[in-house]
């Protein structure tokens, strides 16, 4: 039986949470924190979930991907400047089937997600997680700014979607693709783009890398702008989060 809930909404900028996974959050729309104001207040969960449109703040339900997570709110902080920091727990997945709004927040009447495991091939499955397992190492060697100390705690990880969404928080990739794996119902399906995601980083790497040890330092203004224009929108268009670059001159 389908059962339907309402839930008050935190729209997403730039960002994707995932069951299991606790994730910190800086809160300023007036929306936002009335909902969070609102789902606190009555021990309720909150739902979050990723904006399409990363410039728009008046959010209506075509501006929100119907996919979000379930949240317990862990903790919830009040800034000087009237901005909330709270901590959240993703619980569950969930769909969005109807959005309304007031002056003070927004809500949503979701249901519960609950993948089925379609893969039955138990040992392709197990011999598709090692093989994540190995090109994630792979890529803490290449990326050097996350700490090796991360690999003994993933191995503990049992279930296939706790893994995935544990790399995904820590992959600098756009929201659409994380979008991608939260959606995704199939296990073998999620294991191959987490390792497509995960070859493509270490691509990236390797190459920032290479150029930042070759280039010739004798370039200037224009023609370190223009390079630097090149490598942004091959970024962009392969759905980097260009915050996370770093050029090394």
């Amino acid at each position: 039986m389908l059962i339907k809930k309402k839930y008050c909404l935190l729209p997403l900028k730039g960002m994707v949470i995932f069951p299991k996974i606790t994730t910190a959050i800086l809160v300023g729309r007036k929306k936002s924190i009335g909902a969070v104001e609102k789902a606190y207040e009555d021990n309720e969960k909150l739902f979050a979930v990723a904006q399409r449109d990363e410039s728009i703040d008046n959010i209506e339900q075509k501006n929100l991907y119907e996919v979000g997570v379930l949240c317990s709110i862990v903790q919830k902080i009040k800034l000087p400047d009237g901005n909330l920091k709270i901590l959240i727990q993703g619980i569950s997945k969930a769909e969005v089937v109807k959005f309304t709004s007031s002056s003070d927040y927004a809500s949503v009447e979701v249901k519960i997600i609950r993948d089925s495991r379609l893969n039955k091939n138990k040992d392709e499955i197990a011999d598709l997680k090692k093989i994540v397992l190995n090109k994630f190492d792979d890529y803490l060697t290449a990326n050097k700014r996350l700490p090796i100390e991360i690999m003994p705690s993933l191995k503990n990880i049992k279930t296939i979607d706790e893994l995935l969404f544990y790399i995904m928080t820590l992959l600098p990739i756009g929201s659409n693709k994380k979008q991608e794996i939260l959606e995704c119902k199939d296990d073998k399906e999620k294991l191959e783009k987490v390792f497509k995601f995960l070859e493509l980083q270490i691509e990236f790497l390797k190459t920032e890398n290479k150029l930042s040890s070759n280039i010739d330092k004798k370039f200037i203004g224009n023609e370190r702008d223009d390079y630097k224009k090149k490598i942004e929108k091959y970024l962009e268009d392969t759905g980097f989060k260009l915050t996370k670059v770093r050029f090394i001159w």
